[in-house]
């Protein structure tokens, strides 16, 4: 039914996607043939430029060595003579500040070797006063813990004497007190138990048919006015999934284009990559080629001029 009734605005949109897609596809092919010749245009540019370069490097390499060569010379004579004269201040100012540390550490070492010895032989007659005076009190703390020791036994015998008789009768009695509770807390639980559960059971049948009740009519209720809802709106709906649909064909459209151009742009950056590394490559691989020869025939001349 909505296909028929539609008819006309299905044929239309049908009609505006194959154009879009004819004049997409002329824009895409003419883009490739303008993506080419760009491509070669500066293929060509960047192959003189880089020559143009290579040339001019060369030349402010060469003439880099031979000053950069000069200079480091001239500064490294200059260095080493500085240098030379540092280390025979500092070596000069490090001996003589061993020296007197030397000397002070040797002294003070003397002084505390005397104050220890000193020192333990005083406590070595100060330790002899001490153990007199200890041997002497613990004579008398001996004495002393032996009667406290005998009259604690006596005591101990006497008082476990009592306690034997006292837990007796106190297990007795406590025995019969927890065999009384016991019993009394099952009659109490048995009772309180088949009460509880006569009333449980009567709450649940209550609450049950309270929930049934109450359920049925909320969805009663719910039914009745979303049904009410549907049929004064059948209009809109239909409005709303037309233009739902047609949104999701021109967002489909729309995303495929897009991801056609970034698929094209990231071939044209992988090309732009692939060919600046190419290049160089090329350059160092040439550039390592005209540095070996350079350092070959420096080494000719060098055992040609020693020979």
């Amino acid at each position: 039914a909505y296909c028929t009734e539609h008819k006309d605005w299905i044929e239309t949109t049908r009609i505006c996607a194959v154009k879009i897609q004819a004049r997409w596809r002329s824009y895409h092919i003419r883009r490739k043939k303008l993506d080419a010749a760009a491509t070669t245009i500066q293929a060509l540019m960047r192959g003189w430029w880089v020559r143009l370069r290579l040339f001019r490097h060369n030349a402010a390499v060469t003439i880099q060595r031979h000053v950069c060569g000069m200079l480091c010379r001239k500064e490294l004579v200059r260095l080493n003579e500085s240098v030379c004269t540092m280390q025979r201040l500092v070596r000069g100012g490090i001996a003589r500040k061993f020296v007197r540390a030397k000397r002070q550490h040797l002294h003070t070492v003397a002084v505390v070797i005397q104050h220890f010895w000193r020192k333990y032989k005083l406590s070595l007659r100060e330790f002899e006063v001490r153990e007199e005076e200890a041997r002497r009190v613990a004579k008398g703390r001996v004495a002393v813990y032996c009667q406290r020791y005998y009259r604690g036994w006596q005591g101990r015998l006497k008082a476990q004497e009592k306690r034997s008789e006292y837990m007796h009768s106190w297990q007795r009695n406590e025995s019969a007190t927890k065999i009384q509770a016991h019993v009394r807390v099952m009659l109490a639980k048995q009772k309180a138990n088949s009460i509880r559960q006569g009333r449980l059971m009567m709450m649940h049948e209550a609450a049950t048919t309270i929930r049934k009740v109450y359920l049925g009519h909320i969805t009663r209720r719910r039914y009745l006015l979303l049904k009410q809802e549907f049929a004064s709106h059948t209009d809109a709906i239909v409005v709303i999934q037309r233009y739902v649909r047609g949104y999701l064909i021109r967002n489909s459209m729309y995303n495929t284009a897009v991801k056609q151009e970034e698929n094209l742009w990231a071939a044209i950056e992988i090309q732009r990559m692939w060919r600046g590394y190419a290049g160089r490559l090329s350059w160092e691989v040439r550039y390592e080629q005209v540095w070996s020869r350079e350092v070959a025939a420096a080494l000719l001349q060098k055992w040609v001029r020693g020979w």
